[in-house]
This record gives C-alpha cells, structure tokens and sequence, in this order.
C-alpha cells in the first residue's frame, strides 16, 4: 500500500454512535478452542484484557476461527448471519469443524442469509461495505441488502487460500488502511484506492513483515487487529524481521492514534490467521454473565 493520485473526495463525518461503538466497544467473544489450541496467545490476551477491563464471553466448539461464522454487525442495518462453509474446507490442510455455536441472544436477532461469506471477507462501517472476490453472493440482487451503502467488490491474491480481507485492509473511522503488498497483489488497487478517497476515506499504507515464500502464513500482518477497551490488540511474531515489525507498529499507532496492546500470536498465526480472526467484538449491549471470563 502506497502513494495514490489526487481525486475528488466526498466530506463524510462517521455518526456518533459510530464513533462511540469503535472507540468503546469493551465485550469480546471467543472459541473454547482457541484457549485449547492456542494457550500462548490465550495467555497474554487474558491478561490484557482484565488490565483493560474487557468483558470476554467464551463459547464452546472446535473451531477458534469465530469471526468467519459469528454474526456481522453492520451500522444502521443491524446484525447478518451469512452461511458458513468456506470451499477452502474441502482441502483437508484448512479443514475445520461447520458444526458452530452462535449464542442465541445474537442469533435471534440476525438477518439471515443463504450467502457463503466468512466473517473476514467483508469490511463494513457506516458507509461502505467492502466484500472479498471470493465470496460472490449467489444472487447479485442479494447486494440489496446493504442499502444506502456504498459496495464495493475487492480481488484478492488466488495465493490466498481464504481469500479474507481483513489482514489486507480496514476501515478505521474515515482512514482506510491497507498492507504494504497491496499493489503487489491486486492489480487494480490503485483504482480501489482511488474509490475510496472519492468516498471520503484517507489511504494509508501500513508496512508488514510477511515471510517470503509463506502464503499461508499470517505472521508479520498487523492489520488484523482487533479494536476493544479503547485499545488497539495488534497480533505480533517472534519468527519474523524485527526492524520491519516495529517500523509497522509505529505505522499503525500512527494511522490508529490509540494505545496497541502487542500479543504474540504465532500460534495461531502458522495457520493463517490473527487475532480478528479468532476474536469477535460485540459492540451492542452486555455479554451473558454465566460464560463471562
């Protein structure tokens, strides 16, 4: 992610309750697996979110990956249950259990569709709702349901065996942030760049520390973050170039303007995945105190 031309742009303020849910959004959920799995990254993300007083609701299952089937809370339209059953689980290296909990107090509310979407294959705020290539929806009238959004549909590396998007860009209030591999990657991303800034967004390149040669690897990829207790918990590696992994934190402080809490996620990170992907934020109301940790 880089330089991008001068073009024409909208001035769009986030609303308040925008505002408020992302800077104070202080009850998470997570997989049973994830503690099972990961115990090194449960470890330091426990401790972190007690300092920070963070409400952590855990709920049972097999599989750590929680944003790929929790719902996605999307401004002023309410919650969406997308259908999970990723093609990636045909190959038995990325296979995970379909059998999933949602806590009913979430799933009841949801709009329901028959959509095959992973949590991560879609950004969304109160403006824009930007969905990964690989999750195309079945019927293009299906886009309706965003209304009064902009949409817009982003190609993702055909390395990339999830095809998400959340640990190559983000929305953050009126910035979108992207890795530095973008236009590496994505032929086109200059003219995505260039959408954005006419929607009112501010590109912001923000380095990375990837491993050559490791597609299916999340180690050294810092925007999957995830934003909770008015602090910023950014995923960090001991198995990547150390110069080049705090040149990106000081990018991404910058770009976020809050505190990071660094949790070493390599763990999970050899699998392909980060903290946002092991972690959903409920920005909405209070968790259920019989599975608060």
């Amino acid at each position: 992610m880089r330089l991008h031309r001068g073009v024409a742009s909208e001035k769009i303020e986030m609303n308040q309750e925008s505002k408020e849910m992302l800077d104070k959004a202080s009850g998470i959920f997570v997989c049973q697996a994830l503690i099972d799995r990961f115990p090194a990254l449960w470890g330091a993300l426990k401790n972190e979110i007690k300092r920070l007083n963070v409400e952590c609701e855990v709920i049972p299952g097999e599989n750590p990956w929680i944003r790929d089937y929790m719902p996605v809370d999307i401004p002023d339209l309410g919650l969406f249950q997308f259908r999970y059953a990723p093609k990636y689980h045909a190959d038995p290296q990325y296979r995970e259990s379909e059998v999933v909990f949602v806590p009913e107090h979430l799933s009841r509310d949801c709009i329901k569709l028959n959509w095959v979407m992973d949590g991560g294959g879609l950004l969304v705020d109160d403006h824009v709702v930007l969905l990964s290539s690989k999750f195309p929806p079945p019927d293009p009238s299906m886009l309706d349901v965003f209304q009064g959004k902009h949409v817009l549909m982003i190609p993702v590396n055909p390395n990339d065996f999830t095809g998400h998007l959340d640990g190559l860009c983000r929305l953050h209030g009126r910035k979108f942030l992207y890795h530095d591999y973008a236009k590496v990657d994505i032929s086109n991303w200059q003219e995505i760049s260039d959408k954005m800034t006419k929607w009112g967004y501010e590109p912001i390149e923000i380095p990375s520390a990837v491993i050559e040669g490791q597609d299916d690897s999340a180690q050294g990829i810092y925007l999957n973050y995830v934003i909770a207790g008015g602090a910023a918990f950014v995923p960090v590696s001991d198995e990547v170039d150390a110069l080049e992994q705090r040149r990106a934190l000081v990018a991404l402080k910058n770009a976020l303007d809050m505190e990071l809490v660094e949790i070493p996620t390599d763990e999970c990170a050899r699998e392909g995945g980060a903290l946002h992907c092991v972690i959903w934020v409920n920005p909405r109301g209070t968790l259920n105190p019989k599975t608060s940790v």
